[in-house]
């Protein structure tokens, strides 16, 4: 199955950049701004739930 394309736009890279987000944490944030769960986020990216997680932990803690 072909990866998703998450939404983008100007307000999700400004935040992203403004937090220190990677390339992947970016593409988690658009996800999840389109109101995907774990589990669909790691279906549509081919990461597993745990990763997602990890990365999850890691945007929180940039984040504060």
């Amino acid at each position: 199955m072909p990866r998703a394309e998450p939404p983008s736009g100007p307000r999700l890279d400004l935040f992203a950049r403004a937090c220190g987000f990677t390339a992947r944490e970016t593409e988690l944030l658009g996800h999840l701004s389109a109101g995907a769960d774990t589990r669909t986020i790691a279906g549509r990216t081919g990461l597993s739930e745990h990763t997602v997680g990890d990365h999850l932990k890691s945007m929180f803690d940039k984040a504060d």
